[in-house]
């Protein structure tokens, strides 16, 4: 190559840069002075984040939150060692939202009270795993349960959950209920442009406004489509849908291999917390208000229905399982929304009840060395 050429393609390379970095300082100027209304790190620090998983479909991608923290074993709050210091009794809490107890700090949840309350009446130490991720109905649990949860061998398992699972009951195929929660995943992950990466951050650090445009765009989009494609196999807003016998099949066949695996593995009392709920056979134009019945397809009489079924198949396997045991939160904690913050959440004083609730529950069952749950 003559000088003359090499000097061509020099200047060249060095124009397209100049024009690059003139290009890219006019975008950065204008987002700039445009002020875009949310970064990329504000809704990162505001947003539950998920990764996907293989053994359980999604997992909570372990960091700081604004509430608290997910730990690198993708659990709510401080790590917990796996090896647990002699004379402590370890609990297990599985499920989804209401068992992670959304709108609450760490050291305000339910599963942190129940710790709290039962170290206080027990005089021992108390430690409660929170295993609950929001999303997951009981197929994810008990998956979670047996690839993840069991290595940190508790004295027994809570399982609190029936909203997510309520999704599934106007579905009759298995294995079409199986692919729709895969769908639900990646609609959860969203996608790599939403997670922490170390190109994508450095270029957030030099040129933060235009990085916060291409990042939130990118977001936006796959929620819109993984979104719409997860919307059109769970919801249903004409409500027509009705119970099927393939959801509620798929639902008692989670908990019984739940309980089941349990017995083998220790065997390992399963408390079935009955999930408490604003819905009744009749409820206040209120409280239907905040009944997300379009995420479900049904209407509330055919919902209903599905909720007392399920309560029977918990009752059912609570009975006939020998390790399995029914904590009725359900009945206990009154349909009302100075309990709630919707349908299915809690506010302080319902989480407050709910651990009162259980604490007491597996405080009688101590006192019978035949249901003494840990025997330290």
């Amino acid at each position: 190559m003559d000088s003359g050429k090499g000097r061509k393609i020099l200047f060249s390379f060095v124009l397209s840069l100049l024009v690059f970095i003139v290009a890219v300082g006019a975008i950065e100027l204008f987002f700039h002075v445009a002020e875009s209304p949310l970064s990329y790190r504000e809704w990162h620090e505001k947003s539950l984040t998920y990764l996907l998983d293989d053994d359980v479909d999604w997992k909570l991608e372990p960091r700081s939150y604004t509430w608290g923290q997910v730990n690198r074993n993708n659990f709510r709050g401080m790590e917990m060692p796996v090896l647990r210091t002699k004379g402590v009794c370890r609990i297990a809490v599985v499920g989804g939202s209401g068992a992670f107890d959304l709108n609450k700090r760490d050291d305000n949840t339910w599963a942190a009270q129940l710790e709290s309350n039962l170290s206080r009446a027990m005089q021992v130490r108390v430690e409660v795993l929170n295993a609950g991720t929001p999303g997951y109905s009981t197929w994810q649990a008990y998956r979670q349960l047996k690839t993840k949860v069991i290595r940190w061998k508790p004295d027994l398992v809570l399982l609190y959950e029936l909203f997510n699972d309520s999704l599934y009951f106007a579905h009759d195929n298995r294995q079409e209920i199986i692919e729709g929660w895969k769908r639900n995943g990646s609609a959860d992950y969203i996608g790599w442009l939403a997670h922490p990466n170390p190109l994508l951050d450095f270029l957030s650090a030099c040129i933060p406004r235009t990085m916060d445009f291409a990042r939130m765009y990118g977001v936006s989009l796959q929620k819109r489509r993984s979104g719409a494609d997860n919307d059109r196999f769970w919801k249903n807003p004409r409500c027509d849908w009705t119970l099927q016998a393939g959801g509620l099949a798929f639902y008692e066949e989670n908990r019984r291999n739940t309980a089941r695996f349990l017995q083998q593995a220790g065997p390992i009392p399963l408390g079935i917390v009955s999930q408490a709920s604003l819905i009744r056979e009749t409820n206040t134009p209120e409280e239907t208000a905040w009944i997300l019945y379009g995420l479900r397809g049904m209407n509330h009489q055919e919902l209903w229905k599905a909720y007392r079924a399920a309560r029977t198949i918990d009752n059912e396997v609570a009975a006939t399982e020998p390790n399995a045991f029914l904590i009725d939160a359900y009945s206990q904690i009154p349909a009302s929304l100075d309990y709630f913050v919707d349908e299915v959440h809690l506010n302080d004083r319902g989480g407050a009840l709910l651990a009162r609730i259980i604490a007491d529950a597996l405080l009688t069952r101590r006192q019978n060395p035949q249901t003494d749950w840990c025997k330290k």
